[in-house]
């Protein structure tokens, strides 16, 4: 029997030096699963920043990013749709069957406002910690505070729910 679970990670990805802010993500992964979109109202509304991954070595994942991307925009109903950040990451790097070039992937990610583009290795933990600084700060931009993220010690994993996890000052 196949079981698909949609996970949800809850996760302080690093420490802001100015006023002692921690950062709490709430990573909400659907594992590119369209039958999760319905949740997608759920999920999306109140984020902050959008993370969309694809694989580089799976071409079809790359083609969803539009539809996942509109979809977003559409449950979520940003207050600015045109300058909600998103961060793209193409993860997979360190394999050798890459069917996705980089060229091709910046130019879709600068064809919708500049998105920021990351190529990762989650495996390898190839520009993850860029990634991931690069989402924080561009949240906190949208939530309306400006700091300059530094590296946590290990990073901890909590589960809760959304609400519990706001950026606050210590």
């Amino acid at each position: 029997m196949k079981v698909t679970l949609l996970q949800v990670w809850f996760c302080t990805v690093g420490q802001c030096t100015s006023g002692n802010v921690e950062i709490f993500t709430c990573i909400w992964d659907t594992a590119g699963q369209e039958r999760f979109q319905s949740l997608g109202v759920a999920f999306y509304r109140g984020a902050d920043c959008c993370v969309l991954v694809f694989d580089v070595t799976a071409p079809n994942t790359f083609k969803t990013l539009d539809s996942w991307r509109d979809e977003f925009l559409i449950q979520a109903s940003p207050r600015d749709p045109e300058n909600f950040p998103f961060v793209v990451l193409g993860n997979k790097i360190d394999l050798e069957n890459r069917q996705v070039t980089t060229k091709r992937a910046q130019a879709w990610c600068q064809s919708k406002n500049n998105i920021p583009y990351f190529e990762t290795s989650a495996k390898e933990a190839i520009n993850v910690e860029q990634a991931f600084q690069t989402i924080a700060r561009n949240a906190l931009k949208q939530v309306g505070v400006f700091v300059s993220v530094t590296r946590a010690s290990a990073p901890h994993a909590h589960l809760g729910s959304a609400a519990e996890f706001r950026c606050s000052d210590k």
